[in-house]
């Protein structure tokens, strides 16, 4: 049953990690090496592919996407956490399912009245329109609310005997306790901000405004087709080379978090 066990685990690592090994290996090689089918190892390599992806990157787009993770994750673990703690305090089962309806609605369903709305407030365009509606999830209230669950009840009511409110008791006693959950949703939301491409692309049309995705995206549909501006044509190497540069935040991110995630959400220390 072990070695079932083994082999069923390999076969899926191998599945996840072939397409990673590709995008890795496929960015250091030239138009002819991407081009044949099937691929080779022996292919010519070089790092032209990422001196020319890079010479294009604006310094603005980083910057934009600092000041959105920014505008996003701050104001979202505010928002989840105290609604995480009313939500331990009443522990009320019509909210938790209205919270769970919410979340199967698909994000992308509610654009377009969502571009009307800002449109109507005269906040597109803006990087303050693409953080808005990542403020409220409720997947993550939902995971503040259980958190807080394996503080007794006994911390509020000692609070209270102390002449604490309500909101005194979750920022003076339990929100010191929370660094695993202060952390792991600071990555969960620091990624939706970056993933949150389709939305972010719809709002931000000019160049000076967009995010690293967003504009290594838009670079990518533009300068692929090479001729009209000199560079050598390798649109399948170029693109390998933005995958992997969008990539390197997740990783770092994943390293970091990793244990936040398995660990100390799990309730091990």
């Amino acid at each position: 049953m072990k070695k079932l066990n083994f082999v069923l685990l390999f076969t899926i690592a191998i599945i996840f990690l072939l397409p990673l090994i590709f995008t890795l290996w496929g960015s250091f090689i030239d138009a002819y090496g991407t081009m044949k089918i099937p691929p080779k190892i022996m292919a010519h390599y070089t790092l032209d592919n990422y001196k020319i992806v890079i010479s294009f990157i604006n310094l603005r787009w980083i910057l934009n996407t600092f000041i959105l993770t920014l505008l996003t994750v701050i104001p979202s673990i505010l928002i989840s956490v105290i609604s995480g703690y009313g939500l331990y305090l009443k522990n009320s089962r019509l909210i938790i399912v209205l919270l769970i309806i919410i979340a199967m609605i698909p994000r992308y369903a509610i654009l377009i009245p969502q571009f009307l709305i800002f449109s109507f407030f005269h906040l597109n365009s803006t990087l303050i329109a693409c953080a808005i509606p990542l403020w409220v999830t409720p997947i993550h209230i939902l995971i503040a609310s259980v958190y807080f669950r394996q503080f007794p009840t006994t911390i509020v009511d000692a609070g209270k005997i102390d002449g604490l409110s309500t909101i005194g008791i979750l920022f003076r006693i339990l929100l010191p306790e929370t660094k695993s959950l202060l952390i792991c949703l600071t990555l969960l939301k620091t990624i939706d901000a970056w993933l949150d491409f389709l939305w972010q692309y719809l709002q931000l049309s000019a160049n000076k405004s967009k995010t690293f995705y967003v504009g290594m995206i838009s670079w990518l549909q533009m300068h692929t087709g090479g001729s009209a501006i000199g560079m050598p044509v390798n649109p399948i190497g170029y693109g390998l080379v933005v995958s992997v540069l969008l990539l390197i935040p997740f990783l770092v991110l994943f390293l970091y978090g990793n244990k936040y995630f398995i660990y100390e959400l799990g309730g091990s220390e």
